[in-house]
């Protein structure tokens, strides 16, 4: 009896082992299926992500990067090559943007001394005409005295005598108030006269007379590159001031919007003909919450600026819509 109950004993504990051995192999077999299907997966990823893509970025400050802190690092190309290697092995992107650059002398620049990485990369970014605001700010008759005039101590007067406590204290920084409110209305005039109208209408028929030259001397480099405008974005979104104390209005909105409509124009309706995309750079920062540029009133600092160029966030948006379209990740 005794060798009955050590047998079946035996017995039993063998089967147990037996059982585990083989849910043991079983664990182990899908594992190891799991790490092979893991293993073709990547290796099929590895085979369709695309080897390398080359990008040649051209035109004025916008695409330099002016008025960034640190220009290499933070302009749209620097951040859309870093987006890149995310979905190519190599990635080049090459900034030859210029402050001040206009379409003539990007054209002048191409005929004369092309970048050498134009002549086999895949795509070609152009960025002109939105340095032009600029350009007419300064050149407006009225917008000098504005520039000269208003300057950080106007604003911090003006916000001394916001919070003044007294009405002593008050009194003695009416004064910058009424310089406020007399340079935004020789803006105004600036913004509102026939020069303005003209020099806008001249700036957008030399841009349309610059893009068919400039496309043609690109194709002539380089045929089989996709060459890609951005559209002009205006600095001034929404930027109306209206200020307590100052009688004047400054709705630098619709100055912006009427100038970059004008400068837009050629560059939309060219883009068919001459066999280029456009990337709409206008339309995002209009639907954008944020603030996108280095233009108006930095109320910590008490200090009003008109300058129109991207800040770090814009650069970023630029960087995404181009990456959208590089990799077809469009919204919708």
């Amino acid at each position: 009896m005794k060798k009955f109950l050590l047998l079946l004993l035996c017995t039993l504990l063998f089967s147990s082992l037996l059982l585990g051995c083989n849910e043991e192999s079983e664990s182990s077999l899908a594992d190891t299926s799991l790490q092979s299907e893991q293993s073709e997966q990547s290796a099929q990823e590895t085979l369709t992500r695309p080897e390398s893509i080359s990008i040649v970025v051209l035109g004025d400050s916008i695409a330099r990067g002016a008025t960034l802190a640190s220009p290499e690092a933070d302009c749209y190309s620097a951040k859309l090559c870093e987006l890149l290697k995310n979905d190519y092995k190599q990635v080049s992107v090459k900034n030859y943007g210029i402050d001040g650059q206009t379409g003539a002398e990007l054209l002048q620049a191409l005929k004369s001394s092309p970048a050498p990485e134009l002549y086999n990369c895949d795509y070609i970014v152009v960025s002109i005409g939105g340095n032009n605001i600029l350009q007419f700010l300064t050149s407006l008759e009225g917008a000098d005295d504005f520039l000269a005039s208003v300057g950080p101590e106007t604003f911090a007067n003006y916000f001394r005598y916001i919070i003044a406590e007294t009405e002593e204290e008050k009194q003695s920084l009416k004064g910058a108030c009424d310089i406020i409110s007399q340079a935004f209305g020789s803006l105004n005039s600036a913004y509102a006269s026939e020069q303005f109208s003209g020099l806008i209408d001249t700036a957008s028929e030399k841009l349309r007379s610059e893009i068919p030259q400039i496309v043609s001397a690109l194709k002539s480099i380089n045929p089989k590159a996709k060459i890609l405008f951005q559209t002009v974005y205006n600095p001034y979104k929404d930027m109306v001031l209206k200020l307590k104390d100052v009688s004047e209005i400054l709705d630098m909105h619709a100055n912006g919007e009427t100038a970059v409509t004008r400068l837009n124009s050629p560059i939309t309706e060219l883009a068919s003909e001459l066999g280029y995309t456009v990337i709409d750079v206008y339309s995002e920062f209009a639907r954008s919450i944020k603030t996108l540029t280095f233009a108006g009133l930095d109320t910590q600092k008490a200090s009003f600026s008109l300058d129109p160029h991207p800040n770090e966030k814009g650069h970023e948006l630029i960087a995404q819509l181009f990456y959208n379209y590089l990799t077809e990740k469009n919204d919708g």
